[in-house]
């Protein structure tokens, strides 16, 4: 036999022999509880063919996915056993009896490049004190609610600048790129503050924290939100008539909008909130298994990362009517449902000890802004838009694959 023929043998046995060793599904030798179902994995690689095979959305391929093998599935992504969770069922079910067990961030290398791994609330354990700290930091000296009302007037300015960049691109006819000003508005660079923690018992110590990596990275989806929600509104021109015939009715048109006003207005909350059903910031919420975790019968090994496809969830059609459609009326009815874990059927900004620190903020401020270009201008979309142009990009955060450029109109011109 030549060489070939023996490498070829050698490949196929290779083969075989993991087909044997690991095509036997993984399972708690206590209980005989096996590893949710999925695809076959090949050697080295898992799943990941599956994936590239699907495109560039890992959260698209993921949700077809789940069409075969179910709404709880394991791949190999790599030599990581990894567990998707694709309905809010399931996603009750882990955080609200497995949330400490399951509360964890995999620990990647590019985090220690700035220690994010020891100072950064964002990926700290969530048994750490440090986190607790600095979650209780940010809850008591930033997003209570007596904080972010003292700082509305300074939110408020910036949001009349916004309005007020818009107004001198509308006297030329410049689109202006919404995801970018509104980016801008709401990442401005503030300073670093210190506080003084308690951590492990020991004496006060004081941990640095950044507001500016705060605020950047909210802004960075905040700014994602709202150019979503433009985009959907000037593909739905009824709904976006509707809302400014409230924001006119309620605050008087023309006026920028102040967070108190908010709550005066149902059908932009309605907006809102459709947006993050369809369009989450984040399409894929990570964690991993600090335990081994019985978990809708199945098995989730100790170490294991679990995914929970929050896009997919916003597209469940055994949760949403016509779930493709942006339709903010299918909020009207269930006004009062807000983003905590009681609704895991809409969970944007994630659930359990997990959840966005920024939430109490970002339902201020980007309602506040999207009401305020809506009330002070029509849109009309730059010339030359493709269909690729209203496209996904996926990323740390689920923004568009290109730019949102509109052009505003004063509401004069209409009159004229």
């Amino acid at each position: 036999m030549d060489y070939y023929g023996l490498l070829g043998c050698g490949v196929v046995v290779v083969i075989l022999g993991w087909t044997l060793i690991h095509g036997i599904r993984c399972y708690n030798k206590k209980t005989k509880i096996l590893l949710p179902p999925g695809p076959f994995s090949l050697p080295f690689i898992g799943n990941l063919h599956n994936l590239i095979l699907g495109g560039d959305q890992p959260h698209t391929s993921f949700w077809r996915l789940a069409h075969k093998y179910g709404p709880i599935m394991t791949l190999k992504l790599g030599q990581k056993t990894t567990i998707v969770i694709s309905s809010s069922l399931v996603a009750k079910e882990a955080f609200k009896t497995q949330d400490l067990a399951l509360s964890s961030k995999i620990d990647k290398d590019a985090l220690h490049a700035h220690d994010h791994n020891q100072f950064s609330v964002i990926f700290l354990t969530a048994s750490s004190s440090r986190r607790k700290c600095l979650r209780k930091l940010l809850h008591s000296s930033i997003f209570s609610p007596n904080r972010l009302d003292a700082g509305q007037h300074l939110r408020a300015r910036k949001i009349e600048e916004l309005i007020a960049y818009c107004r001198q691109c509308s006297q030329y006819g410049t689109p202006v790129d919404i995801g970018q000003v509104a980016s801008d508005t709401l990442g401005r660079r503030r300073k670093k503050r210190r506080c003084q923690c308690n951590i492990n018992g020991q004496k006060s110590d004081p941990t640095p924290v950044s507001e500016q990596d705060i605020f950047v990275s909210g802004s960075d989806s905040s700014s994602a939100v709202l150019e979503w929600a433009m985009l959907e509104l000037m593909k739905n021109p009824e709904t976006m008539k509707r809302a400014k015939a409230e924001l006119a009715q309620v605050v008087g048109e023309n006026k920028t909008i102040e967070e108190k006003d908010v709550g005066r207005l149902p059908y932009l909350q309605c907006i809102m909130k459709e947006t993050l059903r369809i369009h989450p910031p984040s399409s894929l919420l990570t964690r991993k298994a600090d335990q081994d975790v019985e978990l809708c019968g199945y098995f989730v090994p100790k170490g294991s990362q679990v995914l929970v496809n929050v896009w997919a969830i916003g597209r469940d059609p055994d949760i949403w009517e016509d779930p493709l459609a942006f339709k903010p009326e299918r909020f009207w009815d269930s006004i009062d449902l807000d983003f905590h874990d009681n609704n895991f059927e809409l969970i944007p900004f994630g659930v359990g000890r997990r959840m966005c620190v920024g939430l109490p903020l970002a339902i201020r401020a980007i309602p506040a802004m999207l009401g305020s270009l809506l009330n002070s201008f029509d849109w009309t979309l730059e010339e030359n838009i493709a269909p690729k142009d209203l496209e996904e990009k996926f990323g740390l955060i689920l923004a568009k694959s290109r730019p949102l450029r509109l052009v505003p109109i004063p509401l004069y011109s209409r009159r004229t």
